[in-house]
């Protein structure tokens, strides 16, 4: 029940932050781009500066070009003063660009980590990986067909254990997916997949090892 707690909590900020970036659309270099709230940078790759370029600024953001994307069609507003009001922020991509899901993101790879309690003192642990579009479409379409669970609900869940799925695109290199999979002590399986939470079937957990 505290995990659920903290959950919400992490997800609320999540939402806060996100409400602060009040540019849902940037003109830039009079090319139009739409923010994409569920795709991120990939920060295990390390920060934009490493697989990006700065190519300009809007307002208190630097925006990047992101290597093997075309910064007509895609590009990264950065922060340089922190989180502020009204400053763009996070991935951005053109009208040319659809964006709207997991299935428009075409994944081609998918990590599993271990995401310990708070009461474990082990740290976070990849434990799956994969490049096999068999089984990576399985799980994408395991979370696309989820039936939506209220907040509410998903408060009075029991956690037995989480997990972090990432997704990968080889369309979108240095991007990612990423989402919270739970097991529940009550023998079913739950996603907090764009935004909101689902509950999926257990096909994830087939390819999961014993942590």
């Amino acid at each position: 029940m505290k995990k659920i707690i903290l959950l919400s909590i992490l997800f609320s900020m999540v939402l806060i932050l996100v409400g602060c970036n009040n540019n849902e659309e940037i003109i830039f270099h009079k090319t139009k781009y739409k923010y994409i709230d569920f795709v991120d940078l990939n920060l295990r790759e390390g920060q934009i500066n490493k697989y990006g370029k700065k190519i300009g600024k809007i307002y208190s953001s630097d925006v990047y070009k992101i290597n093997g994307l075309d910064s007509k069609k895609i590009v990264y507003c950065d922060l340089t003063q922190g989180m502020s009001d009204g400053e763009p922020f996070g991935v951005y991509a053109s009208k040319d660009i659809k964006l709207r899901n997991l299935k428009d993101f075409k994944p081609s790879r998918l990590k599993i980590y271990y995401y310990p309690l708070s009461t474990e003192k082990e740290r976070e642990r990849l434990i799956y990986t994969t490049n096999d579009l068999k089984i990576v479409k399985k799980i994408e379409h395991s979370i696309e067909k989820g039936t939506p669970i209220s907040d509410k609900k998903m408060n009075k869940i029991k956690i037995k254990i989480e997990y972090t799925i990432e997704f990968e695109s080889s369309l979108y290199p240095h991007l990612l997916v990423s989402e919270g999979y739970i097991e529940g002590k009550n023998h079913k399986y739950y996603t907090d997949y764009n935004g909101r939470y689902y509950k999926i079937d257990k096909t994830i957990s087939n390819y999961i090892l014993n942590p």
